[in-house]
This record gives C-alpha cells, sequence and structure tokens, in this order.
C-alpha cells in the first residue's frame, strides 16, 4: 500500500500510509524524504542511505520499490548507486545493480542501461547471462510500448524473431513474437504457437500443472495479440 501511493505521486497518502506503518515497526521516512522532501530533507535521507546502519534488504524495498513514480527515477538512480557505492553483501549489491539498470531503461538512457548491465557486481552469479539475454527482449519491448526512445539497432537485435526462435520453447522469445504479430507474420507466429501449445499438454501430462499454466498464459497472449 505505501509502494502503491508512491506510485502515484501522492504526497498525503504516502505520508499516511508511512505514520501508520511506524507505528507498529518504527520504520525509516527516508523513501518519503527524498520523494517529496525539501532540499534539504532530501540531503539528510541520501545521507543515511550512506551509513552502516541502513546497509540491508530492507534498503532496496524501502527506496528502490519505493521511488517509482516518473518523477522519482533520478532519485532512484542516486539512491540505489549510493547504496551500490556503499557496499553491501554480494546478493544484495546483484538485486541493486538489476534495480539499477531497470530504472536506466525505465529513463530512457540505454547507454547507461548496458553499463548497469555490464556491471562486474552482476557477474559474479551464475543466472547473470540468462538474465541478460531474457531481460533484454522484455525490456526493450516494454520500452517501446511505453514510446521511449529505443535505438534502431537494438530494436534489430532485440526485437528481430530468428530462426531460433521457430525451434526453441524458450519464453524469452515472446517479445519477438509478439513483434512479429503486430508486423503480419501470422504464420510464423502460429508456428511457434502450436509448439508452444503441444509443450502445454505435454507439462499437464507429466504433471506439471505450473509449467503448463505458465506455457498456455505465453499461448493465450500471442493468440490475442495476433488477432489484436
Amino acid at each position: 500500500m505505501i509502494e502503491n501511493a508512491f506510485a502515484m505521486g501522492d504526497s498525503a497518502l504516502a505520508r499516511q500510509r508511512l505514520d501508520a506503518f511506524r507505528e507498529i515497526s518504527g520504520g525509516s521516512p527516508t523513501s518519503f524524504d527524498i520523494a517529496f522532501g525539501d532540499a534539504a530533507a532530501r540531503a539528510e535521507a541520501f545521507a543515511v542511505l550512506d551509513t552502516t546502519a541502513f546497509r540491508d534488504r530492507n534498503a532496496l524495498a524501502t527506496v528502490g520499490a519505493d521511488l517509482s513514480h516518473p518523477s522519482m527515477l533520478e532519485a532512484r538512480t542516486e539512491a540505489i548507486r549510493r547504496l551500490l557505492e556503499g557496499g553491501t553483501s554480494t546478493d544484495f549489491e546483484f538485486n541493486l545493480a538489476i534495480n539499477l539498470s531497470l530504472t536506466e531503461l525505465d529513463r530512457g538512457r540505454w547507454a547507461d542501461f548496458y553499463a548497469a548491465v555490464a556491471d562486474p557486481r552482476m557477474g559474479f552469479a551464475r543466472p547473470f547471462q540468462t538474465y541478460r539475454a531474457r531481460l533484454l527482449p522484455f525490456q526493450t519491448y516494454r520500452a517501446r510500448l511505453l514510446g521511449l526512445p529505443v535505438p534502431d539497432a537494438v530494436l534489430r537485435d532485440e526485437l528481430t524473431l530468428t530462426e531460433a526462435d521457430t525451434i526453441s520453447l524458450d519464453p524469452s522469445a515472446l517479445p519477438r513474437l509478439l513483434v512479429a504479430a503486430e508486423q503480419g507474420r501470422e504464420a510464423d507466429v502460429a508456428a511457434i504457437t502450436r509448439r508452444w501449445s503441444a509443450e502445454t499438454d505435454s507439462l499437464d501430462a507429466a504433471g506439471d500443472s505450473a509449467g503448463a499454466e505458465t506455457q498456455r498464459w505465453l499461448v493465450e497472449m500471442l493468440d490475442a495479440r495476433t488477432q489484436w
């Protein structure tokens, strides 16, 4: 509920919900001061991010998630950078680096997005390459839908349907398939949809109801986009 108030940019509602939360948890007003405070309050709140006491997972929840309104993205970038520079556990740094990359993308800053994705703090974990490969098509498509400026080279590299997509069952192909549907390539999309539908049946038969549900959702999305 607090994050929702921040997302709407509603300072009165955010203040009300934070006060209610503080009564039962002793929570910090850091996010509120960064988002809605005057220059002095924001400076003090940013200083809190530099303290050892703030170095825990709560930092990501109270700052990274709260500062989500478009007017707060610059402040969010600074907050995440401060947390990264302060040093935390490796897992936490990985999450912060991911959030930094997404924030730069929301700002339409592609060079900074790629710099964040290449941050060595994101490379320690084995899932890094998978994360990078799957992140880029989805976030490129999202940026395109939001009307953010996307370089032509990025559109070509991330949203062009490839031959590998036609034989793969990788869900990361979804954004490229959605673009293909928008381009009227119904036959290509239909062929892959049939393969994914067959995979849904196989997952059901194997007792993997969660996997089947996800696969079914992907197929329905493709069908809907093609019809639309």
